[in-house]
């Protein structure tokens, strides 16, 4: 189909329209795509349109380069911190694992030196003198020792539960005459 024969004052219109969407800039990309298309003869007219879409892909290319280089410093970085860890003495390398998945668990916001604060936290180190581990414990009962009498027979808890100050002098008798004995005093 033929197109039809514009008037003056549409093609007055439309040559202002076109005119202003190819020095818009925000639509001049879009009009060098169509031009270049439908009537690429004219497409050097837009050369400007090129040099511009080259630039903004080598920019963005320099940038995706310097996001990978601070991405590898801050994993040097990390390892570092990892490497202390286990340097130090602190944690062990299997333990310096389980750290990095609390930094994962965190979305890798966390470095060692935190991480490994919450790790102490949720895993604090065994102290020995609050008891054994729950593991290791005996049952929940607790016999009373029983105390043996000057004579070295056991006395039964009721006797000792009825006087213990004299429970104590014994043992504390035949503790004396044990010593006595070993050391070579005559009794």
């Amino acid at each position: 189909m033929a197109p039809r024969q514009l008037n003056p004052q549409e093609m007055d219109q439309f040559s202002r329209m076109f005119f202003e969407l190819t020095h818009d800039e925000k639509y001049r990309p879009h009009m060098a795509k169509l031009v270049s298309h439908k009537y690429p003869q004219l497409a050097p007219v837009f050369n400007d349109v090129k040099q511009e879409e080259r630039v903004r892909a080598l920019e963005a290319k320099l940038e995706q380069k310097e996001q990978l280089a601070r991405a590898n410093e801050m994993q040097r970085a990390l390892d570092r911190q990892r490497e202390k860890l286990i340097e130090d003495g602190r944690y062990t390398a299997e333990q310096t694992q389980e750290i990095k998945q609390i930094i994962d668990r965190h979305g890798g916001t966390l470095d060692y030196n935190q991480a490994a604060v919450l790790y102490a936290h949720e895993k604090p180190p065994v102290n020995y003198q609050d008891g054994p581990p729950e593991d290791q414990r005996m049952g929940s009962t607790w016999e009373f020792p029983t105390v043996n009498g000057r004579d070295g027979k056991p006395i039964p808890f009721a006797d000792f539960a009825k006087n213990p100050n004299t429970a104590a002098h014994n043992a504390a008798y035949q503790v004396i005459t044990e010593f006595k004995k070993r050391s070579g005093v005559r009794v």
